[in-house]
């Protein structure tokens, strides 16, 4: 009998203001995928143009197969099919959701040859960074490095004195598109304080300061050049801190927004009423950390 999968994995936010590339929080919203060998490819539950040899589950699960069986040609079909509450295009770590039930899918079907270390570094080879690979993989809140060209990551701990927002709208912003707004050069000043705010950010996540939260969620490397991008921002971010936000920042690539504020604070409604008010629609989601990551079953 031929076994199928069921892998599940976190949405993520990453950055938190100033931890460019390097933090990452996984979030209570799901994709599911069911994953399983098939005589042809079959893939279900998504856009018609993604059902192809292109799909990045099923490309990410062929670099899995061919690193297994050192053939850079090997193939094999699959069955496919996507359950997706996480939206695409909007910084919530959608593209790292398929990465990884790629490979966690293929790792299944060999009989799990690779651990969770291996999909990782694989993960992050796709990618090309970990700040939503690591916190999807592992699940918290997680802080990501790379040396001598091999990716690290540690979970950090964050105190249960928080409640986390995204704001969402219902237009996209492609990731190469918000890349490519942020100067490959900085000043060294700005340099210097996102190296506070992060380390202060971390702090504050840690131990539940709320006043610290506040001071380090300052960017100073994209933010001002991703904003632009993202109608309202300025708007929506001061009607976010009025509201009772400790701090609202550009999720990841955008266009989303994660907003942290004190535990049990009435954010949602006061927050929606604006939200309501704008010409794109927007929503607004309360999300728990996931603690978890990665979740894969045989059905």
């Amino acid at each position: 009998m031929i076994n199928v999968y069921e892998i599940i994995v976190p949405a993520t936010s990453a950055n938190l203001g100033p931890g460019f590339d390097s933090f990452g929080l996984a979030l209570g919203l799901y994709n599911r995928f069911i994953i399983g060998e098939s005589r042809k490819l079959r893939i279900e539950g998504c856009e018609d143009k993604y059902k192809n040899r292109y799909n990045l589950v099923y490309t990410s699960a062929l670099k899995l197969f061919r690193k297994f069986h050192n053939n850079p040609a090997y193939f094999r079909n699959l069955y496919i099919k996507f359950d997706t509450a996480i939206p695409t295009g909007r910084g919530l770590g959608s593209s790292a959701t398929c990465i990884i039930a790629g490979l966690a899918g293929a790792n299944m079907i060999l009989g799990s040859p690779y651990t969770k270390k291996d999909l990782f570094l694989m993960a992050c080879e796709i990618e090309g960074h970990p700040d939503n690979i690591s916190p999807a993989l592992y699940g918290g809140f997680t802080v990501s490095s790379k040396y001598n060209d091999e990716y690290y990551f540690r979970n950090i701990p964050v105190k249960d004195v928080f409640d986390f927002y995204v704001l969402i709208p219902d237009f996209p912003l492609s990731t190469k598109k918000s890349r490519a707004v942020v100067p490959a050069v900085v000043p060294l000043p700005n340099a210097t304080l996102n190296v506070a705010n992060a380390s202060l950010m971390m702090l504050s996540l840690i131990q539940g300061d709320l006043e610290g939260i506040k001071m380090a969620s300052q960017d100073y490397l994209y933010e001002v050049f991703r904003k632009k991008l993202i109608r309202n921002f300025d708007g929506i971010k001061a009607a976010a801190l009025s509201a009772g936000a400790l701090c609202c920042m550009i999720s990841g690539a955008g266009p989303s927004l994660l907003c942290i504020t004190k535990r049990s604070h009435d954010f949602h409604e006061n927050m929606n009423e604006f939200l309501v008010t704008l010409e794109d629609v927007w929503k607004i989601k309360r999300l728990n950390v996931d603690p978890d990551g990665v979740i894969c079953k045989v059905i």
